[in-house]
């Protein structure tokens, strides 16, 4: 009886064992259930916060291609005015160098007409030097000669033998082979014939060393007189000095048509002509470019160059913005996307 209440005791201790561990078991069950659904809910908590974040990213996608499509038609419009304010700009230049060169052509032709005219004026100025070309030095030693013998003349006149006459009608007398009649009077220096018809012949003989003396002077003052108008190539005095006066406005218009002339041409006809054949050449060349350049259409506002190159690099500085913003929309998205699928498994 005793045996059979130990070994009943006994069973009943490894059985209130076996229920102590089972209710350990079940209380580790228990609160490792209750670990997962903790777990569970913050995955559900988790995943439900990534899906609102990925919404809300989403959501934001059509403003930010929205803005990056804008900032890409603003940015093409703008390097379209940009465009065409160097094209008009282009353009302006352009018409301005065929306005300048046109001008500049004109004023060439202008002054090679006109250099040309001056040049010919200058080439009859310098012949008409060498026609008249005399030594200004020579006609003052000839007007010196003339006047020395005018003096002289006028002197021998004062200490000549005077022959005065007045005759009869149709009386006469013979002077050295000269026939006097009527009225007059002579101064005589040479030795000289009065021939008295129906009387004979007197023989005047002037006398004093002084006369002598004025008749040599006379003499060399006439035979120097004759050899330098011989020399100068003239006939007479006057004649010598309306040649000086000819010659010296000859030079004088040399001068004035030469200061005219490189006025216009100082480095001559050819250059000046060279330098008209280059502006025409230029000019063409610039009517051909205007011609080449398209004109942009006049019912467009075009701006001018500088505020369109400033609104350009805005329109660029916003697109790369725009661009920015987009790339990292899209970086975002791919990273929540990564947390959303993360939170699903």
């Amino acid at each position: 009886q005793v045996e059979r209440l130990e070994q009943q005791q006994a069973q009943e201790k490894a059985t209130l064992a076996q229920l102590q561990q089972n209710h350990r078991l079940l209380q580790q069950n228990k609160e490792h259930l209750e670990g997962l659904s903790r777990q569970l809910e913050g995955r559900k908590a988790e995943l439900d916060r990534a899906e609102r974040d990925l919404s809300t990213a989403e959501a934001q996608t059509p403003m930010i291609a929205g803005r990056l499509s804008e900032a890409r038609s603003a940015y093409e419009q703008a390097e379209k005015q940009r465009k065409l304010a160097g094209l008009l700009q282009t353009r302006e230049r352009l018409e301005q160098d065929v306005r300048r060169l046109e001008q500049q052509k004109q004023v060439l032709t202008q002054n090679l007409a006109k250099a040309k005219e001056y040049h010919q004026q200058l080439e009859q100025a310098r012949q008409q030097a060498r026609d008249n070309r005399i030594d200004s030095a020579a006609v003052k030693n000839l007007k010196a000669t003339a006047n020395q013998l005018n003096e002289e003349t006028i002197r021998s006149r004062t200490i000549a033998t005077r022959l005065s006459w007045q005759l009869e009608p149709n009386a006469s007398l013979t002077l050295n082979n000269e026939q006097l009649t009527g009225q007059g009077e002579q101064q005589l220096l040479e030795e000289s014939t009065l021939v008295i018809p129906g009387v004979g012949t007197l023989g005047i003989t002037p006398g004093g060393e002084e006369l002598a003396s004025t008749r040599r002077k006379l003499k060399t003052l006439e035979e120097n007189l004759e050899e330098q108008l011989k020399t100068l190539g003239v006939e007479s005095v006057q004649q010598a000095e309306d040649r000086l006066s000819a010659f010296e406005s000859a030079g004088r218009a040399v001068k004035h048509a030469e200061e005219l002339f490189k006025s216009l041409a100082p480095a001559g006809l050819e250059q000046l002509a060279s330098d008209q054949n280059e502006a025409e050449a230029e000019l063409k060349k610039a009517r051909t470019q205007l011609e080449a350049t398209p004109k942009p259409d006049p019912k467009e506002h075009v701006p001018a160059l500088e505020e369109a190159e400033a609104a350009f690099n805005r329109a660029g500085t916003a697109l790369d913005k725009a661009e920015s913003d987009e790339r990292a929309h899209q970086s975002s998205l791919s990273a929540l996307k990564q947390a959303r699928d993360n939170a699903k498994t």
